[in-house]
């Protein structure tokens, strides 16, 4: 008797005749493979919350290439160095205070409704060293589009070295509260309390892995937009998103503000940052 093998997508691998055919090793599906529960704590809580908040967030994203060349010749020549994430941070801020559905957020209880502050209020994510172990807290910039990059830089060293318990001492405290109490007010803060919902929570958010020379494009948000950008190659240019919420922003718009993103920081925030040059200072 001869057996030919044949795989889909590979073509017949061979033949055996009876006494060649290969012992095929009877496998117990109900053994258990030895290991252990590792519960899920406090360390994890604040994530699980996000995704369950942005579960049903209906996100697209926008792309292109940003040449920040320019800025990154300023930057060369500065000690200490102003950080990519605050100057991002900067040029969000100052976009959207001029496109005002970047200020804007979905919510409504009994029907669809938006809100729009007055406010601008960028949440990053920062990752924290906590008993030997990674965890992701949320920092909060205030009027980025007004504050200067001497100032948000001051604010993003404040919240990498500070005491996690003193700089964010309220997502610490809120995350030892049981889920089943946390969820409702997550979900009255994101979809009913909108008047305060730009404090808590944010307009936009910025999460990015560029230091560790990678790319997190689509991150999960509860936001209406959040900004993301990569490492900065060799010809100067970062590859930069923009995710938003189509409920409130459609695709010509999101393109306009990822490019008005990318003038804004090789024009306002290139000018300020040429200004905090230690010879410019002096004078």
């Amino acid at each position: 008797m001869e057996v030919r093998v044949i795989l889909r997508g590979v073509g017949e691998l061979g033949a055996w005749r009876g006494r060649d055919l290969p012992m095929i090793k009877r496998v117990d599906l109900n053994k258990s493979m030895q290991g252990r529960w590792i519960g899920l704590g406090q360390d994890r809580a604040i994530v699980m919350d996000l995704l369950w908040l942005a579960r049903k967030q209906p996100m697209f994203p926008v792309e292109r290439w940003v040449d920040v060349s320019p800025l990154a010749a300023l930057r060369n020549q500065m000690a200490p160095k102003i950080s990519w994430a605050v100057l991002f941070t900067r040029a969000y801020g100052i976009v959207s205070r001029q496109i005002p559905e970047l200020r804007q957020c979905y919510g409504g209880w009994l029907r669809p409704a938006a809100y729009q502050t007055d406010s601008v209020v960028v949440m990053m994510s920062v990752s924290r060293q906590v008993d030997g172990q990674e965890r992701l807290f949320f920092a909060r910039f205030l009027d980025p589009d007004v504050k200067s990059l001497a100032a948000l830089q001051s604010d993003l060293e404040w919240y990498t070295r500070e005491d996690v318990g003193r700089a964010f001492r309220q997502q610490v405290t809120f995350a030892r509260m049981p889920w089943i109490w946390r969820r409702p007010i997550l979900w009255w803060r994101h979809r009913v309390a909108l008047r305060k919902r730009a404090y808590r929570m944010g307009t936009g958010g910025i999460s990015v892995l560029a230091r560790e020379g990678v790319l997190n494009r689509l991150h999960p948000t509860p936001l209406t937009s959040s900004l993301n950008y990569g490492p900065v190659d060799a010809s100067g240019r970062s590859w930069v998103t923009l995710q938003c919420d189509h409920r409130l922003i459609d695709g010509m718009l999101a393109a306009q503000a990822l490019n008005a993103i990318a003038n804004c920081l090789n024009n306002e925030v290139l000018r300020e940052l040429h200004s905090l040059l230690p010879g410019r200072r002096a004078a």
